[in-house]
Order: C-alpha cells, then structure tokens, then sequence
C-alpha cells in the first residue's frame, strides 16, 4: 500500500501544477501560496514514504535475493552485482532519487513520478513491450526512414530549395539558420523534422506547385 501511497501522491502533486502553474506574466511559477506549501508537504512526505518502503525492500527481499544468486554458483562480486542491479532495488532506488530531486533541486523531476504506473499495471507493461520487444525491427524501420528522408531532402536541396514556405511553413524560410536548404544537411534536417510531422509530408510545408518534378516529390512523400 505504501507504493500506492506515493503513486497518488505523484498524481495530486502533478495536478496542482495543471491547475497552478502559470507563464503569463513571465516565468513559470506558481503564485498560490497554499497550492505551493500542500506541494511541498505532499513532496515531502512522498520522499519519506519511497525512502521507508526503499529500506523495506533491502531488509526484507535483497537478503533473500541475493541468497539465490549465491546459491546458483555466482562469485561473491558478482553476486553484490546482481543483487544491487536487480530490477525493483534500482526502481525503488531511482524513484527515491526523483523524489528527493523534485523536493531540493526542481519540480521538473517530479512529472517523471507518474510513469510509476507501468509497475503497478500490466496493460501499460504490456504497450512499453509492445516497444522493447520488436526493437530490431524498430531500429530498422527507423534507419528505412532515414534513407528514404534523405533521398528527398536530396533532391530538394538540389532543385527546389527556394520553395520552403507554404502554407503551413509560416516563418519557416530557405536560409534561416538551422532550416538552411543551402545547405544539404540543413535540407535533411528540414525534411526530417518538418515532413515526417506534417499531415501531408513535406508539401504542407513548400510553396504549391504542380510541375512535374515536383508533383512526382509531393506525392510520393506523401505515399
């Protein structure tokens, strides 16, 4: 029940900075005194908390632990090694580290807290290995795309640089900076970040044109 405590703790701490945290007159602060001092205290305690079940844990189940491991034939570093490193002693572990961090240096720390929700359920276990599982693949699909992005953005820095604008491309421009199509990597970190994250690939974001090498572009990125 302890783990759940700080669980909910992490919620009602991050929903004071939805409904607290305001930028509009300068710096992100929260300018509610009693919203500031109930975080605090629910920080605080959450630290005490996840410091409390940290130490439950290395009583109760590291001993045990790292009596198997000894047991299967490891060498004695070899077995503080795997019992350090085992995967809820450096949850606990590095949950505690947030938590102290989110009360002494920033309450950016504290947002991370949240993602406790994939050891205490399955089905968000399930959508990380949906991930981690097939990451050969992954990685292959992401090296594919790659490749396929830089022949565009090739061609682009070739023939069609000068068309960077568009409609969706407001303060995008063909030699501004990191956006310089002047350049063939700064065309290839334009097609990178802007035609992957447009709806209709890279034409939102080029001036309209139907001719014919840039029809051919256009619609094959988009396919």
């Amino acid at each position: 029940y302890a783990t759940w405590c700080t669980f909910i703790f992490a919620i009602v701490i991050n929903v004071l900075f939805v409904v607290y945290y305001d930028a509009s007159t300068g710096p992100a602060v929260i300018n509610n005194g009693m919203a500031l001092k109930v975080i605090y205290v629910l920080n605080l305690t959450q630290t005490i908390v996840a410091s409390f079940v940290l130490l439950l844990w290395l009583v109760v189940r590291t001993p045990v632990e790292y009596q198997s491991i000894k047991e299967s034939g490891k060498s004695e570093m070899r077995t503080i090694f795997l019992t350090a490193t085992e995967p809820y002693t450096m949850y606990y572990f590095f949950y505690l580290v947030l938590s102290i961090l989110g009360l002494t240096v920033a309450d950016y720390y504290l947002p991370f807290l949240l993602l406790d929700i994939i050891v205490k359920n399955s089905t968000t276990r399930d959508v990380l290995n949906a991930v981690i599982i097939p990451w050969r693949q992954l990685i292959m699909t992401l090296i594919l795309a790659l490749f396929m992005t830089y022949i565009y953005s090739y061609f682009l820095f070739l023939y069609y640089g000068q068309d960077i604008g568009g409609i969706w491309g407001v303060g995008v421009f063909p030699n501004a900076g990191e956006n310089d199509c002047h350049l063939l990597f700064g065309c290839f970190k334009f097609a990178l970040s802007y035609g992957l994250r447009q709806g209709g690939g890279l034409t939102d974001v080029l001036n309209m044109s139907i001719n014919h090498g840039r029809w051919l572009i256009d619609e094959t990125y988009f396919l």
